[in-house]
């Protein structure tokens, strides 16, 4: 007689379609009915392991279907039933295990593509490897594909992740060279790895390699994260070199719409773009909104002096400067820009209120110099 005639057998084909109907507690009282009249039966065993499974009883599918391979190892409906239990409840090393050994009885395209998907979570390389046997099998098995594909995206950002914390370490050094050569090799293994550009852009842009180099590296980290407020700024920057005024100005107010810590986006906004264009009047306020936000920014806190002192604001410039050096007054920067204010301070033919009139002059809208000359005349 066949195993689906007799008495167990019919019970267990009966509960088979019951759960396939999503009727699980239904047809796992067949299967507690089939399993007291032999309570033996492997394939009894390894289908009430797949209802405890449906139910989400992870602990009792694990049991029934451990059985039922204590009975027969070959049967390889159990190891992958198994196998998809353990990744249920995120035992992928388990799991996989599970269904290398029905890989081993019988080495088909699903089983070999389950294996390569459970070993992507902890070892990519032997996922690549199983992918890869599923597609010699069937060339087309998209999801064998998409798996060996993902397996090689994550050994290249686990290398690519290696070169980039290199390329920090070199940053952070000073090592601007090498600093360049990881963040290179970075983007080379993992092409969507949105920080390496813009490191790699910054870097190009210190070293004076080339702006437009610059250029399309932060575009890039841009295309792949839209919401960098950093990348956002520098592109700003280096549009402004360009002399890409518009673009420029849009990237500095995506950047400010986009950042939690505006303070250095408005001062290299300020200093950067609209200081440099004659725009006096924009750049004092965004000089001011950065110390707004952060009043113990340094860079504000030398550039805004520096712009002041140029339009013989002296008085406000010193204010600014020394404020500056108390916070950080080993700043190379500071230093050197307030050595070179003093140099003019020290100027005899050096008139203050032509330095402002003409800044006046350039920009109508300069109404804190116009103000500062008006009270100068009282």
């Amino acid at each position: 007689m066949k195993w689906r005639e007799t008495a167990h057998g019919r019970l267990c084909v009966e509960a088979v379609e019951l759960s396939s109907d999503g009727m699980h507690a239904e047809a796992l009282d067949l299967l507690e009915r089939a399993l007291e009249i032999k309570p033996s039966d492997p394939k009894a065993l390894v289908y009430r392991g797949s209802v405890f499974h449906a139910l989400g009883r992870y602990h009792e599918a694990e049991q029934s279907l451990r059985d039922a391979l204590e009975i027969d190892r070959s049967i390889t409906h159990a190891w992958n039933e198994l196998g998809m239990v353990m990744e249920s409840i995120g035992l992928f090393e388990r799991a996989a295990s599970c269904f290398e050994q029905s890989a081993k009885i019988s080495p088909n395209t699903s089983v070999l593509t389950m294996l390569a998907s459970m070993q992507l979570a902890f070892d990519p390389q032997k996922s690549v490897h199983n992918a890869e046997r599923a597609l010699s099998i069937d060339p087309t098995w998209d999801e064998a594909q998409a798996v060996r594909d993902a397996a090689k995206r994550t050994m290249s950002e686990g290398e690519s992740g290696e070169h980039f914390q290199r390329g920090l370490k070199a940053q952070a050094a000073r090592r601007w060279e090498l600093a360049a050569h990881e963040f290179r090799r970075t983007v080379e293994l993992n092409p969507e790895h949105a920080k390496a550009y813009l490191e790699l852009g910054c870097i190009i842009y210190r070293l004076e390699i080339g702006l437009d180099e610059a250029r399309a590296c932060l575009e890039s980290s841009i295309r792949l994260d839209p919401s960098s407020a950093n990348a956002q700024m520098w592109l700003a920057v280096i549009l402004s070199r360009l002399e890409r005024l518009g673009d420029s100005e849009a990237h500095f107010r995506m950047a400010l719409g986009l950042t939690d810590d505006p303070a250095v986006v408005h001062s290299v906004f300020a200093e950067e773009l609209l200081w440099h264009n004659s725009r006096y009047g924009d750049a004092e306020r965004h000089f001011k909104a950065a110390l707004g936000h952060d009043p113990d920014l340094v860079l504000a806190l030398r550039d805004y002096a520096r712009m002041l002192a140029c339009h013989g604001r002296d008085a406000e410039a010193k204010q600014n400067f020394d404020r500056a050096l108390e916070i950080d007054p080993d700043d190379r920067f500071t230093k050197r820009a307030y050595e070179e204010f003093l140099l003019e301070l020290d100027d005899v033919g050096r008139n203050q209120d032509e330095c402002l009139r003409e800044a006046i002059a350039k920009d109508p809208n300069y109404t804190d110099g116009i103000q500062c000359l008006e009270n100068r005349r009282k």
